[in-house]
């Protein structure tokens, strides 16, 4: 009994450990729908270290199905394609390839059912490597150890690795920041172009600050780990939902690179949200208010004018609302001319 409770803790642990990974990192690798039952922490790893120096990490297999799994695990250098973040694996031709600096601790791997394995792998650079950014990748590939034949595609871990030293460089910049100027649906979508013309791999963090025209600030949120890699740009979207947004507002974006704290950028855009939900809401009370309006201020002049009409043995102008209209308008003049003369009366009476 103890050993079936011991086994369905675990298998709750490893449940909430995959929902969490799924929830907090966002895999740039491609992954097969065999492979959705399988997570690997990190997703992502940056490692800055000197020339000739190296580092031991380490990372996690989880694997959530009913069976036991096999994986291949191979080394490849990788690259971004396009502006949302697309990865390619290639074979670099030059001196340093990723198999070269990267290197884990298996090529065949073995993870029971429901369960998981720490793998470690290490990060070696060179005394005469370049002092710039490398892109490696831990790749992990279902294995058919019985035909020794790959299934599927790849996943894994992607290590993004500085090499400091004289002649790296470092920087970013925000080449749009962009919003429809006016929006009427919650919620907003933003979205900015970061470029990082340097030769290292620029990691940012940073935060999203919304404020008024006159610079209160109303809501902010966190933009997570940003990476961009040399050469390369990488487009972010985001979106900004609160119930009580209505009008003009400034967004603005700043963010810090990890390899360098004192180089800030930061960009702002301007944006109008008018939720038409809530405009068509305010148009019908709006017109419902001046039906009710006009409908008393008819109940009620009527009854002034017929009692005035009577007095002057005039006809009311029956449906025409202009004629009645103006006949209530000298009523009202000529009461108002009464109350005047009364006033006046009384102010010489007090006098006296």
């Amino acid at each position: 009994m103890k050993s079936k409770n011991m086994k369905n803790k675990k298998i709750q642990l490893l449940f909430l450990y995959l929902a969490f990974s799924m929830l907090f990192f966002s895999s740039e690798i491609t992954s097969a729908k065999e492979n959705s039952s399988v997570v690997v922490h990190p997703l992502k790893e940056n490692i800055a270290i000197t020339k000739g120096k190296s580092v031991k990490k380490s990372l996690l297999i989880v694997n959530s199905s009913n069976k036991s799994l096999t994986f291949k695990v191979s080394v490849n250098d990788f690259r971004i394609i396009d502006e949302k973040g697309k990865v390619q694996f290639y074979e670099e031709e030059g001196s340093y390839p990723a198999k070269k600096w990267l290197i884990p601790q298996y090529s065949i791997i073995t993870v029971g059912e429901l369960d998981s394995k720490k793998m470690e792998y290490i990060v070696a650079t060179d005394k005469d490597m370049p002092s710039k950014g490398y892109a490696g990748a831990i790749i992990f590939q279902h294995y058919d150890v019985k035909d020794k034949k790959i299934i599927g595609e790849p996943f894994g871990t992607l290590i993004m690795l500085n090499v400091l030293g004289k002649g790296i460089s470092t920087g970013g910049t925000i080449n749009s920041f962009t919003s429809s100027f006016l929006q009427f649906k919650d919620p907003i979508n933003l979205s900015f172009t970061v470029k990082n013309p340097s030769n290292s791999n620029l990691s940012l963090t940073g935060d999203v600050v919304f404020t008024t025209v006159f610079g209160k600030e109303v809501d902010r949120f966190k933009t997570g780990q940003l990476d961009i890699y040399p050469g390369a740009s990488r487009n972010f979207k985001f979106q900004w939902s609160d119930s009580n947004i209505f009008g003009a507002y400034l967004a603005s974006v700043n963010l810090v690179n990890g390899l360098r704290e004192d180089n800030i950028i930061s960009s702002w855009t301007l944006l109008m949200f008018i939720p038409w939900q809530k405009l068509v809401l305010g148009l019908i009370i709006t017109v419902l208010a001046i039906f009710l309006i006009v409908f008393l201020y008819r109940r009620y002049s009527s009854k002034i004018l017929a009692g005035y009409l009577a007095q002057k043995n005039l006809q009311p102008h029956n449906n025409n609302f202009i004629g009645n209209t103006i006949f209530t308008v000298i009523y009202f003049k000529e009461q108002l001319a009464k109350y005047l003369l009364k006033v006046k009366n009384l102010q010489i009476l007090k006098k006296h």
